[in-house]
């Protein structure tokens, strides 16, 4: 996403920006207040920490520090489809001000006063726009679970909370709750995973799942043969991350016992890999690279793994995946699922000053002579998207009332009402 350093500034000092991130900060600390940690600590966070709260939240942690780094964060990304998607899903307010700059491009260096009168209108037409977008998940949410509620079988769950990681909601069958997995359409992102590399292996596999129960054999097949296709790319990624300032970096050449990803490199080898495109080469599965097709099991495994059987679509309706325990009369999940594949950044060391300012931490290089050197680090993720357009609609619907009554009365849970009354 190519802005000139006057435009990434316009971005930075929006107010609607800013609220965004201010919002996204909030809800960042209640999921860390809920594990026993708080926003105050995020710097002194690892990396694998920082991708587990950032989820539908921020493209990777350094992104969640200031709303310098959340603005830069977004312009700096390789722009790819899937990553411009999630940036318009989880960060629409950001995505509007960035494009809108981008349109202004041409004229930018002779007509900044304009743009950014422009831009003080654009805003205040926008608002309300941003502020659908924004809540079109959670409000979806809300309609299924209220939709629950009237029809009598509403489990625990009574406020949407389109951010969360676990369940979105939960329904009750004869006295048994059942969690549930709500997505709006069927463009919906479905859960992804680590993968450990160790080059220096001569023999048998190199490619491994970093939490291998997340997925199933045969999806992890499929991952693993693509892996293997891109692996003189991924090879050519972390050879391109090793920076003697950083050991770390190195660790794993010609030793079989250590992996190479995640990595763990310098923030200016990171940068020069990427910029020669080297990252983009590294990735599959979405843009204009081939598809890697994966059986619908490849996402039941992930939620069978955190006993959620049921997923509602927005405009399909209710199906079950890996198990149907409460026996209900709705058809198994089989729809398209696409493998996407990338390396994913996670945040650079920061700290505050005394007047509360983030800076970062550099420290002193493994190199004599050199400077001292900022790290970076990161994973190399497997993402599960749900790609099915034609998908067979089910014969009922969660997020309709009479719908989930049709079907309890199909079940013979609940007689059918008399039309007499």
């Amino acid at each position: 996403m190519n802005l000139k350093p006057q435009q990434v500034d316009l971005v930075i000092a929006s107010g609607p920006v800013r609220d965004e991130f201010a919002q996204k900060v909030k809800e960042l600390d209640r999921r860390l207040k809920m594990n026993g940690m708080n926003y105050q600590q995020w710097d002194t966070l690892t990396d694998h920490q920082h991708g587990i709260f950032i989820d539908n939240l921020f493209l990777d942690g350094e992104c969640a520090t200031s709303p310098e780094d959340y603005v830069r964060g977004a312009v700096s990304s390789c722009g790819c489809p899937d990553v411009v998607e999630d940036l318009h899903h989880h960060s629409p307010v950001l995505m509007r001000e960035i494009e809108k700059q981008q349109e202004m491009l041409p004229d930018m260096t002779v007509k900044i006063g304009e743009s950014l009168g422009f831009l003080n209108e654009f805003v205040d037409k926008q608002v309300t726009l941003i502020q659908e977008a924004s809540k079109a998940v959670q409000e979806y949410e809300q309609r299924v679970l209220d939709s629950l509620e009237i029809a009598g079988i509403q489990g625990s769950m009574e406020v949407a909370d389109a951010d969360s990681n676990g369940p979105d909601g939960q329904f009750v069958i004869g006295d048994k709750p059942f969690w549930l997995e709500i997505k709006l359409n069927t463009r919906a992102q479905m859960g992804d995973g680590a993968v450990k590399y160790f080059p220096a292996r001569s023999k048998g596999d190199r490619f491994f799942l970093a939490k291998p129960e997340k997925f199933d054999e045969d999806g992890w097949k499929v991952a693993k043969a693509a892996l293997q296709t891109k692996e003189d790319d991924i090879l050519a990624w972390v050879e391109a991350l090793r920076d003697p300032a950083r050991p770390a970096s190195e660790k794993w050449v010609d030793n079989p016992e250590k992996t190479a990803l995640g990595f763990q490199t310098t923030a200016r080898r990171y940068q020069a890999a990427k910029e020669s495109g080297l990252l983009n080469k590294a990735s599959a599965g979405f843009g204009k690279l081939p598809t890697i097709k994966a059986p619908p099991s490849f996402i039941n495994k992930m939620y069978g793994a955190k006993d959620i059987y049921y997923i509602q679509i927005g405009g399909k309706g209710l199906y079950y995946m890996a198990e149907n325990p409460a026996n209900l009369p709705v058809p198994q999940f089989t729809g398209e699922i696409n493998v996407e594949m990338r390396p994913r950044a996670s945040g650079k060391p920061k700290t505050k000053d005394a007047e509360g300012n983030t800076i970062y931490k550099y420290v002193a290089s493994a190199v004599e002579g050199d400077d001292n050197v900022l790290y970076q680090g990161g994973t190399y993720s497997v993402v599960a998207r749900f790609m099915s357009k034609d998908l067979a609609p089910s014969p009922y619907t969660l997020d309709d009332a009479q719908s989930i009554e049709a079907m309890l009365a199909a079940m013979n849970s609940q007689p059918e009402e008399s039309e007499e009354t």
